[in-house]
């Protein structure tokens, strides 16, 4: 699990974030005062790429440059495991692993300076390319029949799994889960 989330941590910050070095410097008080350690590394900017991690020293071969507690990742154990009503809510509610942990996410965006999660959120990038947003015209272009139809059943599938999820948030007769679909 580890290895995953610190695969999604390092996809996710070097995709270009829009957070500003205030923002950064407070995600990384956020991250180090519950427990996480980042032992020779910072985030920084890099021209024309976004932000990554970037190496303070030299790093030794096998050494521990990165460690993220339970308590700041994402996942459907932690979910299930939350004393916050309305994540448990939602894990019990999207059977869909990926899917609970996104709408996890967009609670925790949608809860604001509120949310123990807002310092990561708010370097989290606004926009990530990816073929999910292709037009029929860029699929063509890519002139790869086989890669163009495994796209399009990615896209057609996402588009059916929101569409679950609304109608999860819209059917929750307790109201905890309202707040998201509006």
């Amino acid at each position: 699990m580890f290895g995953l989330f610190f695969c999604a941590v390092i996809a996710i910050v070097a995709v270009t974030v829009t957070a500003n070095q205030a923002a950064v410097n407070k995600f990384l008080t956020w991250f180090e005062s519950n427990g996480g350690v980042s032992n020779g590394l910072t985030i920084h900017e890099f021209d024309g790429m976004g932000n990554g991690f970037k190496a303070l020293r030299n790093l030794e071969e096998g050494s521990m440059i990165l460690q993220i507690p339970k308590e700041l990742q994402f996942s459907v154990e932690q979910m299930k495991n939350s004393g916050d009503a309305v994540v448990k809510k939602l894990s019990a509610s999207v059977t869909d692993g990926d899917m609970a942990i996104a709408a996890w996410i967009l609670l925790e965006k949608y809860r604001g300076e509120s949310s123990f999660y807002a310092p990561y959120i708010a370097v989290l990038p606004s926009h990530v390319t990816s073929v999910l947003y292709f037009s029929d015209e860029d699929l063509e272009a890519l002139q790869e029949p086989d890669f163009i139809e495994q796209i399009k059943q990615f896209q057609s599938s996402t588009k059916n799994e929101f569409r679950q999820l609304q109608l999860i948030l819209n059917s929750d007769k307790s109201g905890k889960l309202k707040l998201l679909a509006d």
